[in-house]
Protein backbone atom coordinates (compact mmCIF):
# COMPACT_ATOMS: atom_id res chain seq x y z
CA UNK A 1 0.00 0.00 0.00
CA UNK A 2 1.05 3.55 -0.67
CA UNK A 3 -0.11 6.90 0.61
CA UNK A 4 -1.93 8.42 -2.38
CA UNK A 5 -0.92 11.90 -1.22
CA UNK A 6 2.64 10.93 -2.19
CA UNK A 7 1.89 9.83 -5.76
CA UNK A 8 3.53 12.06 -8.36
CA UNK A 9 3.41 12.38 -12.14
CA UNK A 10 6.41 12.96 -14.39
CA UNK A 11 5.53 16.67 -14.36
CA UNK A 12 5.50 16.70 -10.55
CA UNK A 13 8.87 14.94 -10.45
CA UNK A 14 10.39 17.46 -12.85
CA UNK A 15 9.09 20.36 -10.76
CA UNK A 16 10.25 18.89 -7.44
CA UNK A 17 13.72 18.03 -8.73
CA UNK A 18 14.12 21.39 -10.47
CA UNK A 19 14.28 20.05 -14.03
CA UNK A 20 13.52 22.65 -16.68
CA UNK A 21 11.71 20.10 -18.85
CA UNK A 22 9.63 17.03 -18.05
CA UNK A 23 11.40 15.16 -20.85
CA UNK A 24 14.36 14.69 -18.51
CA UNK A 25 12.19 12.47 -16.31
CA UNK A 26 11.36 10.33 -19.34
CA UNK A 27 15.05 10.21 -20.26
CA UNK A 28 15.94 8.80 -16.83
CA UNK A 29 13.01 6.39 -17.06
CA UNK A 30 14.43 4.94 -20.30
CA UNK A 31 18.14 5.14 -19.55
CA UNK A 32 18.65 4.60 -15.82
CA UNK A 33 17.82 1.08 -14.62
CA UNK A 34 17.83 2.39 -11.04
CA UNK A 35 14.98 4.83 -11.74
CA UNK A 36 12.03 3.68 -9.62
CA UNK A 37 9.26 1.75 -11.27
CA UNK A 38 5.91 3.49 -11.55
CA UNK A 39 3.44 2.25 -8.96
CA UNK A 40 0.47 2.96 -11.21
CA UNK A 41 0.13 3.01 -15.00
CA UNK A 42 -2.89 3.53 -17.21
CA UNK A 43 -2.33 3.07 -20.92
CA UNK A 44 -4.64 5.45 -22.73
CA UNK A 45 -4.23 6.37 -26.39
CA UNK A 46 -0.61 6.93 -27.30
CA UNK A 47 0.61 8.18 -23.93
CA UNK A 48 0.38 6.17 -20.73
CA UNK A 49 -0.27 7.92 -17.43
CA UNK A 50 2.33 6.85 -14.90
CA UNK A 51 2.48 7.71 -11.24
CA UNK A 52 5.45 7.21 -8.97
CA UNK A 53 5.73 7.11 -5.21
CA UNK A 54 7.61 10.26 -4.22
CA UNK A 55 9.75 8.65 -1.47
CA UNK A 56 11.05 6.16 -4.08
CA UNK A 57 11.94 8.97 -6.49
CA UNK A 58 13.50 11.06 -3.72
CA UNK A 59 15.67 8.13 -2.60
CA UNK A 60 16.74 7.46 -6.22
CA UNK A 61 17.67 11.11 -6.74
CA UNK A 62 19.63 11.22 -3.49
CA UNK A 63 21.60 8.12 -4.52
CA UNK A 64 22.46 9.78 -7.88
CA UNK A 65 23.70 12.79 -5.96
CA UNK A 66 25.66 10.52 -3.62
CA UNK A 67 23.69 11.80 -0.67
CA UNK A 68 21.53 9.99 1.76
CA UNK A 69 17.80 10.25 1.14
CA UNK A 70 15.70 11.93 3.76
CA UNK A 71 15.02 9.62 6.70
CA UNK A 72 11.36 9.47 5.67
CA UNK A 73 12.16 8.36 2.12
CA UNK A 74 14.67 5.76 3.30
CA UNK A 75 12.20 4.36 5.82
CA UNK A 76 9.36 4.13 3.30
CA UNK A 77 11.60 2.49 0.68
CA UNK A 78 12.78 -0.05 3.24
CA UNK A 79 9.25 -0.85 4.38
CA UNK A 80 8.09 -1.30 0.79
CA UNK A 81 11.07 -3.51 -0.01
CA UNK A 82 11.92 -1.43 -3.05
CA UNK A 83 15.58 -2.18 -3.79
CA UNK A 84 15.58 0.23 -6.75
CA UNK A 85 15.06 3.21 -4.47
CA UNK A 86 17.66 2.41 -1.87
CA UNK A 87 20.97 4.29 -1.94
Amino acid sequence: MVDVELLVSAKDIAERLGFKRVQLVHYYLRSDPAFPAAVYTVAEASRPLRLWYWPDVEAWWASRRRRSPSPEAAEVAEKRGNPRSRP
